[in-house]
């Protein structure tokens, strides 16, 4: 079992108040870039055009949308990144067949149905990294849950080990935290584009900021008695997904807060 405490990303307005977002499905697919901003920009500039933008985008397509997270405490405290989403895999390879910089016909249709006038300065460096991750076993879950705090840590599985781990994944991993585990989910993600092919992501998903603060009262620190007394149900699923694990993944993290 974790003893440490697992990252959180709070759903947050700008004003630092929580939102209490209705439930809502988790996407197939999660295309992470780690954004830099340039100095100096001014991030209610940055913030406001994602946020218009990610509208938009909501509005005119047939399931792609977004947010924005930055980073709260670990690696990348104070940096940013875009969560792209696609609720099917389907609908990403609809409006992207393929990795390759090429003319998207399906996306740019979507594009020529709204204007936007985007700011004239510059607001991002650089995009020093792009994966788009797939959830493992999506097509056999049952209405996956999202929450108001998500969790991620990256990970890599042995090679001659990935085929049996994610059937695992798949039949036992994901099924045991969806049924035992009050507003509390674990799914595991796949790189499929970009830098992290192959490369896994641990996303663990509390409903909301209280329940989180309820199993984990403290940063850093142990689990609750109330989360132990239900972790147990899964204690042995939990030890063989760790028995697959090269390292710890406790340790390497970033917290994210949404701020979108």
């Amino acid at each position: 079992m974790r003893s440490k405490h697992i990252i959180p990303i709070f759903f947050l307005l700008v004003s630092g108040t929580f939102i209490h977002v209705q439930s809502q499905n988790l996407p197939e697919v999660i295309a992470l870039r780690e954004l830099e901003l340039i100095d100096g920009t001014n991030e209610i500039i940055f913030l406001n055009y994602y946020t218009r933008w990610c509208q938009l985008i909501t509005e005119h397509s047939k399931g792609a949308s977004g947010w924005v997270m930055k980073g709260d405490r670990g690696e990348r405290s104070g940096e940013y990144i875009f969560a792209w989403t696609f609720n099917c895999k389907s609908t990403r390879d609809y409006y992207f067949p393929s990795s390759d910089m090429a003319n998207y016909p399906q996306w740019n249709a979507v594009l020529s149905r709204f204007h936007f006038q985007a700011p004239k300065q510059q607001l991002v460096d650089s995009i020093n990294s792009y994966t788009d991750f797939v959830v493992i076993g999506f097509p056999r879950m049952i209405a996956p849950q999202l929450g108001e705090i998500i969790a991620i840590r990256y990970f890599e599985i042995p090679e001659d080990k990935k085929a049996k781990f994610e059937a695992f994944v798949e039949e036992e991993f994901h099924p045991a935290y969806q049924k035992n585990i009050e507003g509390y989910y674990n799914y595991v993600l796949k790189g499929e584009r970009g830098d992290k092919i192959g490369k896994y992501v641990l996303f663990t998903v509390f409903d909301t900021a209280d329940r989180r603060n309820e199993y984990y009262p403290v940063a850093g620190g142990l689990a609750s008695e109330s989360f132990v007394s239900q972790w147990k149900k899964v204690q042995d699923i939990d030890e063989i997904f760790r028995s697959y694990l090269p390292y710890s993944i406790d340790d390497d993290y970033t917290d994210y807060i949404v701020v979108y």
